[in-house]
């Protein structure tokens, strides 16, 4: 059974609208800086396996294809997580941006 949070009912209107924000808005700020994180994360793991293989012919290419079908995923996200890491290696600890920001800026070109 999911586990509720105990919630007062704001007493004004005011009340609402804060409540609401840091439920609602700063809880999607959290989820958005999760995904940014695991992004980042499996960016690092693919690429750190490249690395160590790539004395084997051919073998970087073939890395994603296969582990997306094992995953039961499309490749192209794990490509953005490999270019995001690649393109983007040091974040500062409070970026404004978010993955979706991340996502158009990979697809920019110079």
């Amino acid at each position: 059974m999911a586990e509720r949070a105990i919630v007062t009912t704001p007493k004004t209107f005011t009340d609402l609208v804060a409540a609401v924000r840091e439920t609602l808005i700063a809880g999607q700020a959290r989820i958005d800086r999760a995904y940014l994180e695991s992004y980042r994360a499996t960016g690092f793991l693919i690429d750190a396996h490249i690395l160590a293989f790539k004395e084997r012919a051919g073998y970087g290419e073939k890395v994603i294809p296969q582990l997306a079908e094992a995953l039961g995923i499309g490749d192209r996200l794990l490509y953005r997580c490999l270019r995001f890491v690649r393109e983007y290696p040091i974040l500062s600890g409070r970026t404004e941006l978010g993955w979706s920001h991340y996502r158009v800026l990979l697809d920019v070109a110079d």
